[in-house]
């Protein structure tokens, strides 16, 4: 079922990094479109349309949402890499897009995982969730338990009336630990801002520390650019010292 990312992300407490992390993003109707470059300042669109996608395209996976200026980008690893239109030899391998661009399939969100650390010694993992149940692993004070899907459960004590977590241990055992015995490590969740229709939203200093930078598209020969770019740079010093030898020598012939 394709839903709007906008919609979802304002009504998310979550780090803006794991914000739809692993999800598939769908183009919307009537179609989505790439271009060669953003503008850092504004995240306005800038140069070329380099692919254009219709309305229902399934186009990749979501690895990060951030900002570029005052707009929220999704970066997206595509399904199907393309050919650079405008660089000979370059291969598309992912883009950034503005969210309101796109549409994602809530079901391919994964499953939000917890997890939690023992706040004391002799931290009891049990078969069910009872202080009576069967103990299945000990931990110490600090120590890494396993992760839990969040799910709390009600304990059929009824004298102790204790909630419990569903947790897969760190040695792969399923089983229960108590809420009030356990510390998640996940960081504190602030709402995330959603740009308006004139896209005037003023990114806080923490939010600035989750922007994406500007390189719309990833090719995939970056790498070699970089080579050639360090191997000019390294002919260029020889060349250099050559001349300052020639003159030093010609200077001291006269």
């Amino acid at each position: 079922m394709a839903s709007s990312i906008v919609y979802f992300l304002s009504k998310q407490q979550k780090p803006l990094t794991d914000a739809l992390k692993g999800a598939v993003a769908i183009a919307v109707s009537p179609n989505t479109t790439v271009y060669e470059s953003v503008n850092k300042s504004s995240g306005a669109d800038s140069g070329r349309v380099v692919i254009t996608y219709p309305g229902g395209s399934r186009i990749g996976i979501i690895q990060e949402i951030g900002y570029i200026g005052q707009k929220l980008f999704a970066k997206v690893t595509l399904y199907t890499y393309f050919s650079h239109p405008f660089k000979t030899g370059s291969v598309i391998k992912q883009v950034l897009i503005p969210i309101e661009r796109l549409l994602f399939d809530a079901k391919t969100i994964p499953t939000n995982k917890v997890e939690l650390y023992a706040m004391g010694n002799n931290t009891n993992i049990r078969l069910t969730p009872s202080t009576s149940s069967k103990s299945l692993e000990l931990f110490n004070r600090g120590q890494l338990m396993g992760s839990s899907d969040g799910v709390l459960v009600t304990s059929p004590d009824t004298v102790s009336n204790y909630r419990w977590y569903r947790i897969t241990t760190v040695t792969g055992k399923l089983g229960y630990v108590r809420q009030d015995v356990v510390n998640s490590n996940k960081p504190a969740a602030s709402p995330i801002p959603i740009p308006s229709g004139n896209n005037k939203v003023i990114p806080t200093a923490e939010q600035k520390n989750s922007e994406l930078d500007g390189n719309v598209l990833d090719t995939g020969y970056a790498s070699t650019r970089k080579a050639i770019y360090y191997g000019m740079v390294a002919v260029a010093v020889v060349i250099g010292f050559w001349l300052i030898n020639k003159f030093a020598d010609s200077y001291r012939s006269q």
